[in-house]
């Protein structure tokens, strides 16, 4: 929810900042950089110090990051310093795939898609809520409060998961694979690695994710400023 409220805020930074437009695309891009860096990184230090501790440092991690961007808005940092600071920001944003694993640790293999949808839906309810509220804040406080509040938005989520989430007894789908496997005495040496299933389809998949992605970040670069200066939305 945090992340998504901060597509409304793109025109007003641009003009806090006297961007030129081919600019503007640094800001919504210096986010993804580090979670570049998250992405691969938090999902193996979940697998050694557990995936609730991982999820705490990354929420907490990114709201303190917003908050800091925040300041930098405030106290009238250099543009650079405020990148900085969002590149910072999404190296910590390493959440999401940490949290599928542990949906697929806790999830039965029969139940495991729904609960993946489930989470999916949870997702797609913040890209709702997210950019309306995310105006909403800035027609009623200032560029650097509506900051602040995604700040808060992930720091909220760091808290729920200290005080409510609890580390998986279970690992059913691991359970059920290590069965099959023992039940059929498949090695690793029985089934090399080649070129066929299942890096094909995994190569395709993430081919075809890419371009989709590619297309959506785009569009949500540009729209913003688009709206401000096309349609007079502010």
């Amino acid at each position: 929810l945090g992340f998504t409220m901060g597509g409304p805020l793109l025109p007003s930074l641009r003009q806090h900042f006297s961007l030129a437009a081919t600019s503007t695309g640094l800001i919504t891009s210096a986010f993804p950089m580090g979670v570049f860096v998250a992405v691969f990184t938090f999902p193996m230090l979940s697998d050694i110090i557990g995936r609730k501790p991982v999820l705490i440092i990354s929420y907490i991690g990114v709201g303190v990051g917003f908050i800091l961007q925040s300041l930098a808005v405030k106290l009238g940092f250099s543009f650079q310093v405020f990148i900085a600071l969002r590149i910072l920001s999404g190296a910590f944003a390493g959440a999401s795939t940490v949290v599928k694993a542990y949906i697929a640790d806790s999830a039965s293999r029969d139940s495991l898609p729904k609960w993946m949808g489930y989470r999916e839906s949870a997702a797609t309810l913040s890209f709702i809520i997210g950019p309306t509220l995310g105006g909403i804040v800035l027609a009623c406080s200032s560029l650097s409060s509506a900051i602040f509040v995604i700040g808060l938005a992930s720091l909220a989520a760091g808290i729920l998961v200290a005080v409510t989430l609890k580390p998986p007894t279970t690992n059913s789908s691991a359970q059920e694979s290590e069965e099959g496997n023992a039940s059929k005495h498949v090695t690793a040496s029985a089934c090399p690695i080649t070129w066929g299933a299942p890096w094909l389809p995994i190569i395709t998949t993430m081919v075809a994710g890419s371009f989709y992605n590619f297309g959506q970040s785009f569009f949500d670069g540009f729209f913003p400023i688009l709206c401000a200066e096309s349609f007079g939305l502010s």
